[in-house]
């Protein structure tokens, strides 16, 4: 069988040029590339467009979607007004992103989220948001590291019983880049592991498909820690799945 095909869903850069001239460009990591080229994937990078037809076309034509991480989801998408520590967003990224998995999902397409793709998944199935760690009580660790990205900086503790306690066991320590987090889980999913302070560190979809979805950047641990290698290689052989018409 040939690779699964993996679409991940690209991020927006803006900038002036020499000319003073702002341009767009769309980009992802190379981590997110290699941890899929790495665990048997095709990846593809799906480029950010504002037609429903394109968008629709490139999901049917990939066998799993890979949300990745970027900037904060529009508060309006949760039914909130934006506070003090909102940072900065973007309508046409969140509609990109919401859509994309709404599709992936109908048309049963395995979804892995990281870091923002957490965030965003959690809102586009009903969800919300913290819009600033500050505004969780009892939320105390520094979530924003101040140390090399594959190094890990907090534990979390993984709930019995689910998917994620399949892959890594009852605990494991994790990198951490983000100021928000998942306030109100969606409806039809769990929260299969906390940090100490509580924050909800990886969410999954009871049924109806395979959504997986961490608050961590398992790829930029993957060349350096095994275990989290195991959460791409879960994936793909979901999407080999797809692949072959399950």
């Amino acid at each position: 069988m040939s690779k699964p095909i993996i679409g991940i869903l690209s991020r927006v850069l803006g900038e002036y040029d020499k000319d003073i001239n702002y341009i767009e460009r769309c980009f992802v990591s190379m981590d997110y590339i290699n941890a899929i080229e790495s665990s048997g994937g095709t990846p593809i990078i799906l480029p950010l467009v504002k037609g429903e037809e394109n968008l629709r076309k490139f999901i049917e034509g990939i066998d799993g979607l890979l949300v990745p991480g970027g900037i904060d989801v529009n508060p309006l998408r949760y039914n909130e007004e934006p506070l003090e520590k909102i940072g900065s967003v973007s309508d046409d990224i969140d509609e990109f992103d919401i859509k994309a998995i709404r599709w992936a999902n109908e048309l049963k397409k395995p979804i892995l989220g990281i870091c923002r793709g957490l965030q965003v998944i959690n809102v586009a199935f009903g969800g919300s948001l913290f819009q600033d760690l500050s505004l969780k009580s009892g939320s105390k660790f520094n979530h924003w590291q101040k140390a090399k990205k594959d190094t890990p900086t907090h534990s979390i503790e993984i709930k019995p019983g689910t998917r994620m306690f399949n892959l890594l066991g009852n605990n494991a320590v994790v990198n951490s880049y983000h100021h928000q987090a998942i306030k109100d889980l969606a409806e039809g999913f769990i929260a299969s592991s906390f940090s100490m302070d509580g924050i909800i560190e990886s969410i999954e979809k009871v049924n109806g498909g395979y959504v997986l979805a961490v608050q961590w950047h398992p790829e930029m641990m993957f060349n350096s820690h095994e275990n989290m290698r195991k959460i791409f290689l879960d994936f793909i052989e979901e999407c080999k799945k797809t692949k072959s018409g399950r």
